[in-house]
């Protein structure tokens, strides 16, 4: 099995999530010490969590993914191990359809910014250090749990027929995966990067929102996929001419787009010149719809802030307060009270 190549967190909760009586959650959990395993499984059985199975290796847990009768709804990766490192399991779990948007949640001792990109940019969800606090790690697990882990069961459901009313196609308000695009991740995985880079001083965070002008319109004309072409192009295209220090960015709904960045200052002549490069690349790429259409699309670049918070609950605030600015820009630019 080839697994190289490249291809705010909700407060504690007292009672655990169960599907027809049982631990609400398939758990694979993954790590070079066998010592340390035997430490997670015991903290995830207080919590109800006791379907929980281990590897020592990204190799054997290749094996039991390919050979599980049922995916697992969330994983709990070791990113340092000898030969094959966590962040690869990662990937490759992420090119497989039923892990696309599972839970995987990397471990570590290490709270380097360094290491805590690399993990996101596998497609990590959350990012937990060494040594892992019991109430921490519960925490994380009931949160996933309550949203559904990710994958699992519901996969299974579906693949049969079972839950199809549960697929429903994306509204304009949802925020969407941003496919086939570098430094892209969800909104809730950028939100648990803000809050693991916040828990040291030492890590100056900005933030950035852009949005573009006929996103309402888009959705109303595009399908699901056509829309989702759009939105990687215009991510491409901010992330190309932006060029912001260690960017990550993610689709929120309602047009807008986010880029968390490490700090940086951005005058309005850069503003105005990265706007106009973002605008000129996608008018040059001759957009279309499903019908073959011309598409216009026209970004917005809003105001850099930088992340001042004294905590990670501060900072991940901040990071949605600067959406919910950009999506009330986007509704008066829409009602004509102000003008783009």
């Amino acid at each position: 099995m080839d697994l190289g190549g490249e291809t705010g967190h909700s407060s504690f909760q007292n009672s655990t999530p169960t599907r027809e009586g049982k631990p609400a959650m398939k758990i694979l959990a993954v790590d070079d010490d066998p010592f340390f395993l035997e430490i997670l499984e015991a903290m995830l059985d207080t919590g109800g969590f006791n379907d929980v199975t281990s590897a020592v290796s990204a190799q054997q847990a290749a094996q039991i993914v390919s050979s599980a009768a049922q995916p697992f709804d969330c994983a709990f990766i070791d990113l340092r191990m000898p030969e094959i490192e966590g962040d690869y399991l990662c990937r490759w779990l992420r090119r497989l359809p039923e892990y696309h948007d599972a839970s995987i949640v990397m471990l570590t001792a290490s709270g380097k910014k360094e290491d805590v990109q690399r993990a996101f940019m596998s497609g990590a969800s959350d990012y937990i250090t060494k040594p892992v606090d019991a109430t921490e790690l519960l925490s994380r697990a009931r949160q996933i749990a309550l949203a559904g882990g990710g994958s699992g069961a519901r996969s299974g459901a579906m693949a049969d027929g079972a839950g199809a009313a549960d697929q429903r196609a994306p509204t304009y308000f949802d925020p969407i995966q941003i496919e086939g695009v570098k430094r892209s991740v969800k909104l809730d995985a950028l939100a648990n990067y803000v809050a693991q880079l916040s828990r040291s001083s030492e890590n100056k965070l900005s933030v950035v929102t852009f949005h573009m002008r006929e996103g309402a319109e888009l959705h109303r004309r595009c399908s699901p996929e056509a829309f989702t072409r759009v939105l990687a192009a215009t991510a491409r295209a901010i992330l190309a001419h932006a060029r912001l220090p260690h960017p990550f960015i993610a689709y929120c709904g309602s047009g807008v787009f986010l880029i968390v960045s490490d700090a940086a200052a951005i005058s309005t002549e850069q503003r105005d010149a990265i706007e106009t490069a973002i605008n000129a690349e996608l008018s040059a790429q001759a957009l279309a719809d499903d019908a073959g259409r011309a598409i216009d699309v026209t970004v917005m670049m809003m105001e850099s802030h930088r992340l001042g918070g004294r905590n990670e609950q501060q900072n991940v605030t901040a990071m949605y307060r600067a959406i919910e600015n950009a999506e009330q820009e986007t509704l008066s630019i829409r009602l004509g009270l102000v003008s783009g």
